[in-house]
């Protein structure tokens, strides 16, 4: 615990990053990523019989506090401006683009939707997937994370008929196909 902690100080630290122009410590989270490497290894020394304990675990080393970057909405002015620019966009880039805006979604969401999850009667939109992509692999769907991730949106009539809009351009298409 006592090297692990030692590292942990040394990065850190000003000056610990391999590219010595750059003087910022490195971030929090790289700090506890790096340091959860050796917290594995520790626990597979453990489960392999060479050493009893992992002494990594349970506090032992205190690990710099992450910053939660402060995530600035727009104001009332930004978004009005946002949506006035969106006059001259196509239905799907308008629809698109208002759901970023307004309904507050993940962009995972975002791209999971589909019409079914929108229900025009009650203006309601229930978020119950999310999109991710590995490397290499399709884009695939998953639940939230927790349960507070399905949830419903309640939307506007200017929403609606963005909505509506891209729906009936989406089947003019499919015609043509």
């Amino acid at each position: 615990a006592k090297h692990q902690q030692a590292l942990v100080d040394y990065l850190s630290s000003p000056g610990a990053r391999a590219d010595k122009k750059n003087k910022k410590p490195l971030s929090a989270s790289t700090v506890k990523r790096y340091c959860t490497v050796f917290s594995s290894l520790m626990t597979e020394a453990v489960r392999m019989g060479f050493v009893e304990e992992n002494k990594l675990h349970g506090g032992a080393v205190r690990y710099p506090k992450m910053k939660k970057a402060h995530v600035k909405a727009y104001d009332r002015d930004e978004a009005v401006a946002f949506m006035d620019g969106l006059a001259d966009e196509s239905p799907k880039t308008r629809a698109l683009l208002m759901t970023s805006l307004l309904m507050g979604l993940r962009r995972g969401e975002v791209v999971a939707l589909k019409w079914e999850d929108i229900d025009f009667k009650n203006q309601t939109l229930s978020v119950n997937k999310s999109a991710y992509k590995e490397t290499g692999k399709p884009q695939a769907l998953k639940d939230p994370k927790s349960e507070n991730g399905f949830r419903t949106v309640y939307f506007s009539e200017a929403y609606t008929t963005a909505l509506l809009e891209w729906q009936t351009e989406q089947n003019e298409q499919k015609k043509k196909a």
